[in-house]
């Protein structure tokens, strides 16, 4: 789509960095237990996003599952 741009991130140490290409799936705010310890707040915005639109730049190796 026209005058879209890739989105940066990266995790919270700068380990991974990665770029997402637009447009989204999904947008929500989630409220569970969980999302509010994660994130130390009252909720969590996340976006769904298909894997052929994320794009890592470095830190393949790190992630993991918890």
């Amino acid at each position: 789509m026209p005058g879209q741009h890739s989105v940066p991130g990266s995790c919270l140490c700068g380990g991974v960095r990665f770029e997402l290409e637009p447009p989204f799936e999904l947008a929500s705010w989630c409220h569970c237990e969980h999302c509010r310890k994660h994130s130390g707040n009252f909720g969590s915005a996340s976006i769904e996003v298909p894997v052929e639109q994320l794009r890592l730049l470095s830190g393949e190796e790190l992630p993991g599952r918890w």
